[in-house]
Formats: structure tokens, sequence, C-alpha cells
């Protein structure tokens, strides 16, 4: 009954990990929309009023306040991302653990250490870096 739950997760954190996944694209190709958006404001054409396309309606705003919410709607989306990268890292973290418990003399499917191994890995900072040559 056990190895049917636990089997049962692992099909609940693969399906999480697909739906992400696609969630990241979606959300990326949205986030290079507005990064376009915002480099059509750096041309040198200056209109005192542009349009702007929210959902299903559009209206014309003046150029400053258009540029605020574009730049507004792109840190929402690199937040959003970041958030779901995440969660994304932890899931797949999950899942590796799972499956390394259901089959602890598998290899991977790479043969390589797994992602899980480096997922905490922190940069080292400069004070790192001179206390490691002192101890040498």
């Amino acid at each position: 009954m056990d190895a049917l739950k636990d089997q049962a997760e692992v099909e609940r954190l693969a399906e999480d990990i697909l739906a992400a996944r696609q969630l990241l694209i979606d959300l990326d190709r949205r986030r290079n929309e507005t990064r376009e958006a915002l480099a059509c404001f750096r041309q040198a054409k200056v209109d005192p009023k542009v349009w702007f396309f929210a959902g299903d309606f559009s209206m014309r705003l003046d150029r400053d306040s258009a540029k605020a919410r574009i730049e507004s709607e792109q840190e929402q989306l690199n937040d959003e991302i970041e958030t779901i990268r995440t969660s994304l890292k932890e899931s797949t973290r999950q899942l590796e653990l799972l499956e390394a418990r259901l089959h602890p003399n598998a290899k991977s499917a790479t043969g390589a250490v797994s992602a899980s191994t480096f997922s905490n890995l922190k940069p080292a900072n400069l004070n790192d870096l001179l206390e490691s040559r002192r101890n040498k």
C-alpha cells in the first residue's frame, strides 16, 4: 500500500513540475512581449499619447503612464517567474529524493551526480576566498 502511495506522490510531483515548466514558458513569453514594448519607448519617436491594450480593451494613455504600467507588469512577471523557479527546484529535489528512496540501487538517467546535490550551493564571497587562501 505504501508503494502505491509513493508512486502516486511521484506522479503528482511530476505533473506539478511539468505544469510549472509550461507556466514558465508562458510567463517568459509575456515578459519578452513587455520587454519589446519597453524597447519601443526608447525609440526616438515621441508621441504624447500611445495606444495601450489591456486584456480585451484598448485605451489611449499618455506616454509616461503607459510606460509605468508596462514596467510594473515587467516587475510582476519577474517576481512570479522567480517564485515559480524556486518552487520548481524544490519540487524537483523532492522528486529526486522520493525516486532515490523507491529505487535506491538505480542510477540517475544521466549517470551523473543529481542536481539536488548542488541545489543548495551559494556563491563564495571575497572573505571566503581569502580565508581559504590563508588556510593553504
